[in-house]
């Protein structure tokens, strides 16, 4: 019971990924005010040095791109002058990605059951 449970928490996160994908996105606009300020919940940043990382509730302060390095360490905070980003991705839902992994598992599972020979049973009835 334990063992299947194990497999089937490894598997979500499997699934959640691969209904997803990166795709430019333009930076958050700065506001004067904290109250106001779009945020994303994860940015994949490349910056100058052609170096990609992940900024997570980024937001523009200014000519700053801030925001934790860490979605769970929130005292890790990350500051980049936005004349040092030359990409930004976000992530986000894919349909076609997400039909793609209904129709290949269930194909998967069709050819289990299709390809699996018939049981062979030796011996005589009594």
């Amino acid at each position: 019971m334990v063992g299947s449970m194990n497999r089937f928490l490894l598997f979500v996160p499997i699934v959640l990924l691969a209904c997803s994908v990166t795709r430019p996105a333009l930076l958050p606009t700065p506001s004067p005010t904290h109250q106001g300020r779009s945020t994303y919940p994860a940015l994949r940043v490349t910056d100058s040095a052609g170096r990609a990382r992940w900024v997570y509730n980024a937001w523009v302060d200014g000519d700053t791109l801030r925001g934790l390095r860490s979605p769970d360490m929130l005292r890790e905070r990350i500051a980049l002058s936005i004349n040092q980003v030359r990409a930004v991705a976000a992530p986000r839902f894919s349909p076609g990605r997400t039909v793609g992994l209904i129709a290949g598992l269930g194909g998967v599972v069709m050819a289990v059951f299709l390809l699996t020979p018939d049981p062979v049973y030796v011996g005589g009835y009594p």
